[in-house]
C-alpha cells in the first residue's frame, strides 16, 4: 500500500529553519539536506511502520513514530483511514527531546 505523506505547517517551518541554518554555512549541505528529506518521504509513503514508535506517546491523540534523517529526528503519525502519514516535527536530535503534547501535537 501507498501513503500519501504530509507535513503539518510546524513540520514545515521546522524543516525550513533547518535548511536555513545549514544554507549559511553550506549551501551545497542544505541542498543535500532536502534532498534526503525527499527521500525520507518517499520511504515513509511505501512503508512507515519500519519505523519505531516514539516512547511515552501513548496518552497522545496517536502512535507517534521517529525517524533519523541526518542530526535531526522526523516525528510523524499514520492514518490508516485515509493512507495518509502525517509529518508534524523535524527538529535537530541534539536538542532537548519534545516532552509535552504542545510540542507534539502542535496540529
Amino acid at each position: 500500500m501507498t501513503y500519501k505523506v504530509q507535513l503539518t505547517y510546524r513540520a514545515r517551518q521546522d524543516a525550513k529553519e533547518s535548511a536555513a541554518y545549514l544554507r549559511e554555512r553550506s549551501p551545497q549541505a542544505a541542498l543535500k539536506w532536502m534532498g534526503g528529506l525527499k527521500k525520507l518521504q518517499d520511504r515513509l509513503a511505501t512503508f512507515p511502520s519500519r519505523f519505531s514508535k516514539v516512547p511515552h506517546t501513548e496518552v497522545l491523540r496517536h502512535d507517534y513514530r521517529a525517524a533519523l534523517h541526518y542530526s535531526h529526528k522526523v516525528i510523524f503519525y499514520i492514518d490508516d483511514e485515509s493512507n495518509t502519514v502525517y509529518i508534524v516535527r523535524v527538529y535537530h536530535s541534539a536538542r532537548k527531546p519534545l516532552a509535552s503534547a504542545e510540542e507534539i501535537e502542535f496540529e
